[in-house]
């Protein structure tokens, strides 16, 4: 009799490990594709996230006419402002010019010339000399200027600053 047990324990021994082990790779099959899955949307997400609707809408239109949209620079010109060292008389000046894309934006860059002139002045004059003199203080003033720009117009209109002078005395 307790031959009979030992034999039947062994087979009921055999049978779980079996189909845990047919068990296992299908569970890892399936967690696999569920990662890929997952990690695929994100990308996706992520890649649709970058492009505004404008953007969107302006790529669609230039692929439907077949052209490309002309990038086109404005130049504003000569900005003075002092900076915001303390102890020190220090001051700012550059030359700014803007990239944008097409007309429309050329004329929407025009209409808010005042606010946008402004805007510079305000941001330029709260820099100190340690935050704009290294090429990644300029490159991160650029990035604000334009994220700045951007949100008081509106729209996604300026596509990247170029500074043609920039004098710190």
């Amino acid at each position: 009799m307790a031959d009979e047990e030992e034999i039947e324990n062994e087979e009921a021994e055999k049978s779980k490990s079996s189909s845990s082990g047919k068990l296992l790779p299908i569970i890892m099959i399936v967690l696999l594709v569920a990662a890929l899955g997952l990690g695929g949307f994100n990308a996706w997400k992520i890649q649709t996230m970058n492009v505004s609707p404008s953007e969107k809408n302006q790529q669609l239109q230039a692929k439907t006419a077949g052209i490309k949209l002309k990038t086109i620079i404005v130049t504003l010109g000569g900005i003075t402002v002092n900076l915001a060292d303390e102890g020190e008389s220090r001051y700012l000046h550059v030359k700014i010019k803007i990239a944008v894309e097409g007309k429309a934006h050329q004329a929407a860059l025009a209409a808010f010339a005042a606010p946008v002139k402004d805007l510079i002045i305000t941001s330029l004059s709260s820099k100190t000399v340690k935050d704009i003199r290294t090429q990644q203080g300029k490159f991160a003033l650029k990035q604000e200027l334009a994220y700045r720009i951007n949100t008081l117009i509106g729209d996604t209109i300026v596509k990247k600053i170029y500074f043609s002078d920039f004098v710190v005395q």
